[in-house]
């Protein structure tokens, strides 16, 4: 597996060295604490070191994703947003981190998400959520429900179909729903969209 060093440069490629109008421009939605969310999500790698760079979501970059996954995009998801690669103590990468921003009902919710090593769900935390069922979505056995899956995993999911199954099988409540698919879309769209970048070399030994 290629250690990071060749990550940071295709990152610093896609946005570590946009002009600074554009980089002065705020992205979408970024990890308000990156250093505390990175030890809550990565509490395996205690030395562990991270880089912020900012990459471009584009239109064309995300019409497979609303191609494969029938995904509902906001218009302000386009432009700059924050992704957090991730390396452990001899360098190697073991993940990455990602804020979403996704809409549950009337309300947006703020949802950070990490991959593994191979780009598979990891964990999460919501950083902003106004739903009461937040703490029950945050629980280790749904957690676990969702770990180590891929997109496409979790695409099934969000189906209606799998939607009811999810809930029923972990004994959420049906009202929990809403937040739940909010929870899916956003690490749907964190997972393929990092799939989907063909010039990132840490992403060489991923199938995708």
């Amino acid at each position: 597996m290629k250690t990071l060093s060749g990550s940071i440069l295709a990152l610093i490629l896609l946005g570590g060295l946009l002009p600074n109008r554009l980089v002065a421009q705020p992205a979408y939605c970024a990890i308000r604490e990156p250093y505390a969310a990175v030890d809550t999500l990565f509490p395996e790698v205690p030395q562990h070191q991270f880089r912020s760079k900012i990459v471009k979501y584009t239109k064309e970059s995300t019409q497979r994703l609303r191609d494969d996954y029938q995904l509902r995009f906001d218009a302000r998801e386009f432009g700059f947003h924050w992704l957090y690669p991730v390396q452990d103590e001899q360098g190697r990468f073991v993940g990455l981190a990602h804020a979403r921003v996704e809409q549950e009902h009337l309300r947006t919710t703020e949802v950070v998400v990490a991959t593994d090593a191979s780009l598979r769900m990891k964990d999460y935390f919501f950083q902003r959520c106004s739903s009461p069922y937040q703490d029950l979505l945050e629980k280790p056995e749904v957690k676990e429900a969702l770990k180590g899956k891929t997109s496409a995993e979790l695409a099934a999911l969000i189906q209606p179909d799998g939607l009811t199954d999810l809930i029923e099988r972990l004994r959420l409540p049906s009202q929990s729903k809403p937040l739940m698919k909010a929870l899916l879309a956003a690490s749907i769209k964190t997972l393929a969209w990092v799939e989907t970048q063909d010039d990132i070399p840490f992403l060489d030994s991923h199938s995708k």
